[in-house]
């Protein structure tokens, strides 16, 4: 017992001794480091403060340090202005309590590099997000001057606003000051965080695009910030620097959700037998706003479908429009075993066409041959007076219901104007021949009327006319003398005085014979009044 009192007393003693050697040493240490740092002082120094009377520190722990002998360290007192050796280094923690930050922390330390990378440091890392986040800075930095750290409360911490512009918030976040579910919502911004970026809000019959808006968050108070239109969205990249000399606080990043009107999709099921040829744009009828006007759009299919083998298909189509509004629908193709024919098919026959814009056209003109009613489908963007290509489905079904379709491209091209045609050049024309003046011509005579005209005697008849005598064919008739020479219808002709009798030219036969006579009636008439004349 008494040999267990001895030990237990000799190990005490060692134990006691041991601390005191820590202590003497721990003393000597820091009375080196002591001796180091007023020599530092010596040499200059920067005052260091953190004020820790005001209610902003969860916890904090300083030191400043020799980084030629980083044993030789001194612990900072908080509350107090302390003198920190101008080749002398600060670092530690220091943890503020939620929604509380450090004013202008940056302006001191600055927050490039790592902590111990010889680089004036300070790193802020966050715990919690929005207005639930408490910041903790970890510091390893050279002063460069007289530095009071200071805190400030985050009750104004930035927000944004985001008006739903008529949509509906779908986001588990809640609103955390003021806002209305149909209309805005508004969260804060983690410090030296993003924006915080919700889900896409919805809206019936509309397509959510992004959100245009304007952003002062890294502006300065005077400054308008940066707007967020159509077409180049807000991105939610900014970080929120926690800036608060200066800056502006509070709402200063506004959103506004923007929207596409959905397109009216119709579409229709097609069936087919197995091996007929099929498109996905077929199963597309129109493609429309809300008030039937046909809209531009692109098309996106998905689904497998195999139009060689039996069975059915459904196709999943979405549309888009011009303003990113989409619309999905399901359509099926319908693949059928194709019948055995035990009577003839349809008959039917088409053919490509061209025309111009603006000719009349209707799409049975196609159509060369058939024995039955010709359905005709039209694609949705048929318009015969727009250029293009049109590709046509003709089908004829019999009564036995055996179906034939065939397709035809209609080409639409642009109207050419009209040239008119170049007027005929005459090979050889003619040239008019001038008129000629005659040499000398006669000027007519007038016609005198005779002082005493004689009545004409009456012919007198022949007591016994002798019977003319048959007319002879001479032996050697004279050759004609040929035409009778043209008469000259310049001349003026000579006016025949009255009672003159006319010449008549002698004919043959019987005709001559009877000439004769009466020129010889004539003559004699004639005489007899030249006699009574002189007689007078």
């Amino acid at each position: 017992m008494k040999k267990t009192i001895r030990n237990l007393l000799f190990l005490l003693f060692i134990f006691s001794f041991s601390i005191q050697m820590n202590v003497t040493e721990i003393s000597a240490k820091g009375a080196e480091v002591d001796q180091n740092y007023e020599e530092a002082l010596k040499q200059g120094y920067h005052t260091f403060y953190l004020n820790k009377n005001m209610d902003i520190l969860e916890s904090a722990q300083l030191q400043m340090y020799d980084p030629e002998a980083e044993d030789q360290v001194k612990d900072v007192v908080l509350g107090e202005y302390t003198k920190v050796p101008k080749t002398w280094r600060i670092r530690g923690q220091i943890h503020a309590k939620n929604r509380k930050i450090l004013i202008n922390i940056n302006k001191y330390f600055g927050v490039s590099g790592e902590p111990g990378s010889g680089e004036n440091t300070v790193q802020i890392t966050r715990q919690g997000k929005g207005k639930e986040t408490s910041l903790i800075y970890t510091i390893d930095s050279k002063l460069e001057k007289q530095t009071e750290i200071h805190g400030f409360s985050t009750v104004d911490l930035n927000y944004a606003t985001y008006n739903l512009n008529g949509g509906k918030w779908e986001d588990e976040q809640g609103t955390e000051l003021a806002g209305r579910k149909d209309c805005f919502y508004q969260v804060f911004i983690t410090p030296y965080s993003t924006v915080y970026q919700p889900k896409n809000p919805t809206r019936e019959g509309y397509t959510f695009r992004g959100w245009t808006g304007k952003s002062r968050l890294l502006k300065e108070f005077n400054d308008t910030g940066r707007e967020f239109k159509r077409r180049d969205y807000y991105q939610f990249d900014e970080i929120d620097p926690n800036i608060t000399v200066g800056y502006i606080r509070g709402g200063i990043v506004e959103l506004c959700a923007d929207w596409g009107i959905n397109p009216v999709l119709n579409v229709q099921d097609i069936e087919i037998f197995e091996g007929d040829p099929f498109k996905p744009e077929d199963l597309i009828l129109s493609v429309t706003d809300d008030k039937g006007v046909r809209l531009k759009y692109t098309s996106k299919f998905s689904g497998d479908y195999d139009n060689t083998r039996v069975g059915s298909y459904p196709i999943e189509i979405t549309v888009t429009n011009t303003v990113d509004g989409t619309s999905t629908k399901i359509a099926k193709l319908i693949v059928k075993k194709r019948p055995v024919l035990l009577t003839p098919a349809p008959v039917l026959e088409v053919e490509d066409k061209e025309i111009s814009v603006g000719d009349a056209f209707d799409p049975k003109e196609m159509v060369k041959k058939t024995d039955g009613e010709v359905k005709i489908d039209l694609p949705q963007d048929y318009d015969k007076d727009k250029e293009g290509k049109y590709t046509i489905t003709f089908t004829v079904t019999n009564k036995d219901g055996i179906k034939i379709t065939k397709t035809a491209v209609l080409t639409v091209n642009s109207k050419k104007p009209t040239k008119p045609e170049d007027p005929v050049k005459p090979e050889n024309p003619s040239k008019p021949v001038d008129p000629t003046t005659p040499e000398n011509p006669s000027k007519p005579v007038d016609p005198t009327t005779p002082e005493n005209p004689s009545k004409p005697v009456d012919p007198t008849t022949p007591e016994n006319p002798s019977k003319p005598v048959d007319p002879t064919t001479p032996e050697n008739p004279s050759k004609s003398a040929g035409p009778a020479k043209h008469k000259d219808h310049t001349k003026p002709q000579a006016t025949k005085k009255q009672g003159e009798s006319k010449n008549v030219s002698p004919k043959t036969g019987d005709a001559m014979i009877a000439s004769y006579a009466v020129l010889s009636l004539v003559s004699l008439g004639g005489l007899v009044a030249v006699s009574k004349k002189k007689e007078d």
